[in-house]
């Protein structure tokens, strides 16, 4: 099919595997620092091919690979994403 789009509603969709999720799962959560700092709201994911991007709207855009050694935990029911700050500091993209 070309063209169209599929849904699946949330009972017949598939299972992830622990560390995975469905984007619109993400959409939405606060991103914090292991330091505490909030950096704001996750608003969209930029697929890729190489990692997901993860823009993250507060003060400013940042934007963030989705990497296992940045994310510290990803919590879909609570809708919290912590990011290792110190790893933020050598991939993170703030738009000025």
């Amino acid at each position: 099919m070309r063209d169209v789009y599929l849904c699946v509603d949330r009972a017949h969709a598939v299972k992830l595997p622990e560390g995975q999720y469905f984007v619109t799962d993400i959409i939405g959560c606060e991103v914090f620092g292991t330091d505490g700092t909030f950096y704001g709201m996750l608003e969209e994911v930029l697929q890729n091919g190489a990692a997901d991007v993860y823009v993250i709207r507060g003060e400013k855009v940042l934007m963030v690979p989705a990497l296992k050694k940045l994310l510290k935990s990803v919590d879909v029911f609570e809708k919290k994403i912590v990011l290792a700050s110190d790893v933020l500091e050598e991939v993170g993209l703030f738009e000025d």
